[in-house]
């Protein structure tokens, strides 16, 4: 959901494949999560990111995903 406040949510869909960096970084450029999976097969991946256990402030933040051939930026509000 956006905005969140205990958890943070996306999909990656089928078409993507390969390694997935994701990286939520706040508006001053800091970096406060990253993860790196791999996608195979044809099916979406739902991946969550808990907030609670990075405590996160309440703002906004941008969560980047990043393939060796897309990259896709979204701002999410935590409240």
């Amino acid at each position: 959901p956006n905005p969140a406040s205990t958890y943070l949510r996306y999909e990656v869909g089928g078409e993507v494949q390969g390694r997935i960096n994701v990286s939520l970084t706040d508006l001053n450029g800091r970096q406060v999560y990253s993860n790196t999976f791999v996608k195979s097969g044809k099916s979406p991946v739902q991946q969550t990111i808990h907030l609670q256990e990075h405590r996160l402030e309440k703002g906004y933040y941008l969560l980047n995903l990043q393939t060796s051939e897309h990259e896709v930026t979204r701002k999410v509000m935590v409240y």
